[in-house]
């Protein structure tokens, strides 16, 4: 891996990265570098293999983005099925997550918007 660009957002990174999956973690070729994109507002396209990382791409710059007071990230995805088990995955990172899809319950979904509209989740699904 070259050289960050901002040592600071490394070792930022790198300690949540290390605090979610213990001292010997370490950044996949290209993950850093996709998070540090993202916060410099640098518009972003990672398309990588199943089981490179990518969902931690977006969970890392969340907690960062969340950390620095910055507002919620929407992540759209035509995968329904898959956003329930990856609001799990954001709670036990300390992420509030949630989604907004055709499966939520109609009595569910105005807490949900409303929740979101007062910024209480870090992150949330949304199918397009």
């Amino acid at each position: 891996m070259p050289a960050p660009s901002n040592p600071n957002l490394y070792a930022r990174s790198l300690q949540i990265l290390q605090g979610l999956y213990g001292p010997d973690a370490r950044f996949r070729q290209g993950q850093y570098e996709a998070i540090e994109a993202t916060l410099s507002n640098q518009r972003t396209l990672v398309v990588q293999r199943t089981g490179w990382g990518k969902s931690l791409v977006y969970f890392l710059a969340t907690k960062l983005q969340r950390e620095d007071g910055r507002g919620i990230t929407l992540v759209v995805s035509p995968l329904i099925s898959l956003m329930d088990d990856q609001v799990r995955s954001l709670k036990l990172a300390g992420i509030r997550g949630s989604y907004f899809n055709s499966t939520l319950k109609p009595y569910v979904r105005p807490e949900v918007l409303r929740r979101a509209l007062a910024g209480w989740y870090d992150l949330m699904y949304v199918a397009p």
